[in-house]
């Protein structure tokens, strides 16, 4: 019996887990992440929200420009719209806007021309510069940023397939999958904070929005609290063409500055009519 007794507490020293002790489901996961960020009535309760920041844009060697350097402004009324601003430094009158709606106007979403289009071809700006509606993929592959605290915040959905993938290296990974997306999230098994998002696309053709097949990690730091809701204030975009381990584009973003609850006008979400 002694050796028995002995045997056990050698298993529980050494950090051995019998099978089942300490795992998580896939809803506990979920469920500690909405706590650790604020808690889903705290969210759900936050009206709207207005980021401020700053990016600096890099491309590889292949890309021609090196650093493009521009300001944002990211307005949402939770589950009604979101809008992002941006703007090049040192070029006047360079400015894209993305917006997305919830779907219940005549327009869901629409955007102009990409920054890098403008800095390319700037004598066209002001021609090209008129906002278009958005095509189906392309707004669905951006709705879920109407909410604040997505993707999980509306966890569960019919419209998200989710799955605990594997846990390693202190992270879970959850996939998630709509009929237009499919991403890989990964949440830190301390924080319960969201660390990284890998998603992969096909080529798509057409609209504001072409890609080419590839890759997009997008990574989380330094998370704050503001107003009892916690918020990602350094986001890292790195992006992949097939079969290179090195990004062709990235893209650092800092946050300068969130307040919550002031007041938004909706009309800012309403397709620009002239």
């Amino acid at each position: 019996m002694k050796h028995k007794k002995y045997f056990f507490l050698l298993l529980l020293f050494c950090g051995i887990n019998f099978p089942g002790v300490s795992a998580q489901t896939l809803s506990q996961i979920i469920a500690s992440h909405i706590k650790a960020i604020g808690g889903k009535e705290k969210i759900k309760n936050k009206k709207t929200v207005i980021i401020r920041g700053t990016s600096a844009m890099s491309f590889s060697s292949n890309m021609g420009a090196s650093v493009l350097n521009f300001n944002s402004l990211t307005r949402i009324t939770n589950g009604k719209g979101y809008r992002i601003d941006k703007e090049i430094d040192g070029l006047q009158g360079s400015s894209q806007t993305i917006c997305y709606t919830d779907n219940t106007g005549p327009v869901s979403g629409w955007i102009t021309p990409p920054l890098l289009l403008q800095m390319n071809e700037p004598s066209q700006t002001a021609v090209d510069a008129k906002p278009l509606s958005m095509s189906e993929y392309e707004y669905n592959i951006g709705k879920d940023q109407i909410y604040i605290g997505n993707p999980f915040i509306n966890y569960p959905s019919r419209e998200m397939d989710v799955k605990l993938v594997k846990k390693f290296n202190g992270q879970y990974c959850i996939s998630i999958k709509t009929d237009f997306w499919t991403r890989l999230y990964y949440i830190d098994i301390n924080t319960f904070y969201i660390s990284k998002i890998e998603e992969r696309y096909e080529t798509k053709v057409g609209g504001l929005f072409d890609l080419e097949a590839g890759k997009v990690v997008t990574q989380f730091k330094d998370y704050k609290n503001v107003s009892g809701v916690i918020f990602p204030h350094s986001v890292v975009i790195n992006t992949y063409s097939i079969g290179n381990e090195t990004p062709a584009m990235t893209t650092t973003n800092i946050v300068t500055g969130i307040t919550v609850n002031e007041p938004i006008d909706n009309s800012i979400y309403n397709f620009p009519e002239d």
